[in-house]
């Protein structure tokens, strides 16, 4: 029965519209899926890459959400390999955590969100980013 439901429980998951993405760490812990994944905490830190990512910021405004804690780290070669080429080496993984969504907005939120980062190009990973940076409730197109 316990496993039956970890089964549900992934699958509900997926299809809740979440593209699949490496899982990172605070710090403090070790990681598994990145060479080195670190967390940002900091407000003046978190605004200034919020900043640096197209429209999330006015996305953010809109939807009255604020980033509480950002972790992120680049991709292992395994990652990479498993990804079947829509994770390239040197990208890197950004999961935003946010302040709890109002559940009267017209796209259903999570409260954490994941955007990748490729050279200068950043890339919504699942529905939630894909709303916050192009207003669009649907998964992101692969990239």
């Amino acid at each position: 029965m316990g496993k039956y439901l970890v089964l549900i429980g992934c699958f509900l998951l997926v299809g809740c519209g979440d593209k699949p993405s490496p899982q990172t760490s605070t710090a403090s812990a070790p990681n598994d899926y990145h060479d080195d994944s670190q967390t940002t905490k900091s407000n003046p830190d978190i605004d200034k890459l919020v900043a640096s990512i197209p429209n999330l910021k006015q996305g953010l405004k809109e939807s009255h959400l604020q980033v509480e804690k950002i972790e992120h780290g680049q991709y292992t070669a395994d990652d990479i390999k498993l990804s079947h080429g829509e994770i390239k080496k040197g990208d890197i993984s950004y999961n935003f955590y946010t302040s709890a969504p109002s559940d009267k907005l017209p796209c259903p939120l999570l409260r954490t969100f994941m955007i990748d980062k490729r050279g200068e190009q950043w890339f919504p990973r699942n529905k939630t980013a894909n709303y916050l940076m192009t207003g669009n409730c649907s998964l992101p197109p692969e990239n």
